[in-house]
Formats: C-alpha cells, sequence, structure tokens
C-alpha cells in the first residue's frame, strides 16, 4: 500500500518539473536543470510519464488531474481493504477484564476526551464542573443521591439474575420484572445482597 510520504512525493515531483517547465524562458539555470533531467532520464524527468501509467490518466497530467487520480485509487484500495477491527476481539477487554487497571484508565482517560460536548462544556446537573464523562459517570454531587444509587441498583439486578439462572434457582431472561431477594440459597449456592460479611481482617 502507498504511504503519504510517497504520495506527497509524487505530486511535488510533478510541481517541481511544471514549475521548471514554466520558469525555462526566463531562467537559463532552470532551464540546464531541466536539460540534465531529461538528456540522463532521471527520475523527475519523467515522471509525467510515470504517473500516466500508474494512475491510468488519458489527458494531460495536471496537478487537477492527478490528485483526483490519488484519491480516485486510494478510494478504490479502501473499499476493497476488509474491515480490520474485529468487534468481538475490541471490546474482549471489558468482558473479561484481562488488561491490567492502569491500560484500563488510560483507555477510559482516552475515550472521556474523544466524546464532542458543545461549546459550553459545563455539567447541566451541578453548573459547577465542566461536562466530562468522568465527571457525569462518578463525581457530579447533584446525581450521587439518585441517578448513581438508581444504576448501582439496575447492575445489582442483572448480576442477581446472571446467578440465578447460573445456580439453578430459576430460569428467566426478563429483568424488568426481576425482583432481587436479599438472600436466597439452594443444594448449589447461597446468594446474599446488602449483607456483611465478618472476616478476621
Amino acid at each position: 500500500m502507498q504511504t503519504a510520504v510517497e504520495l506527497r512525493s509524487e505530486l511535488r515531483l510533478l510541481l517541481l518539473t511544471d514549475y521548471l517547465e514554466k520558469c525555462k524562458e526566463i531562467s537559463t539555470r532552470r532551464a540546464a536543470i531541466l536539460k540534465v533531467e531529461n538528456n540522463n532520464k532521471l527520475h523527475f524527468a519523467l515522471i509525467k510519464g510515470f504517473l500516466k501509467l500508474k494512475y491510468r490518466l488519458v489527458e494531460e497530467v495536471t496537478k487537477k488531474s492527478f490528485e483526483e487520480a490519488q484519491l480516485a485509487k486510494l478510494y478504490k484500495k479502501i473499499e476493497k481493504r476488509k474491515l480490520h477491527s474485529n468487534v468481538s476481539d475490541s471490546s474482549r477487554w471489558l468482558k473479561r477484564g484481562n488488561i491490567r487497571p492502569r491500560n484500563e484508565a488510560v483507555f477510559c482517560y482516552i475515550q472521556d476526551r474523544n466524546v464532542f460536548w458543545g461549546a459550553d462544556g459545563v455539567c447541566q446537573h451541578c453548573g459547577k464542573s465542566g461536562k466530562t464523562v468522568d465527571h457525569l459517570a462518578t463525581r457530579c454531587e447533584k446525581m450521587l443521591g439518585h441517578d448513581y444509587t438508581r444504576r448501582h441498583n439496575e447492575v445489582v439486578r442483572c448480576l442477581h439474575l446472571l446467578l440465578l439462572n447460573r445456580y439453578k434457582f430459576k430460569f428467566s431472561k426478563r429483568i424488568r420484572s426481576h425482583s432481587v431477594q436479599e438472600i436466597l440459597d439452594n443444594e448449589y449456592a447461597e446468594i446474599r445482597l446488602d449483607t456483611r460479611i465478618k472476616t478476621d481482617v
């Protein structure tokens, strides 16, 4: 695949050749450079023929026609290329938790900075802090009392239903109608919620 450097160098050589051809009548030095290049068949003397073959141009090679041909060739290559990301693999770190905490913090920081919030960027709930994902997800004082607690309880409900299904208490996929009970037990497991467990520590 062509690199950006290669694409730019082709354009620069074309522009330099055009410039020397325009100025050969005015400057004897530029005319001499062009003559030596053409006599020795050096790279930038042959650039127009090379670009004509490479990009299959029919008409005269100009800056505009060349840039259009370059873009068309790049678009064709991009269309043919397979999707380089695997959606399942790209979210594996969320499912399996197989990354270090420091890496997770970096990923979340990058994601936080990539969210576009508009011109003002001030939290609409507290009106004090900047409107970032980190602030809205964990730190906003106005949301602390209800939104965070509700979100926490929703997560607990999902996990509770998952554990009930896994340890054969019951089988259900309906999260909306599921109600959480503090203590449940059967022959496979005992599930407790909001219960303190005494430890030696």
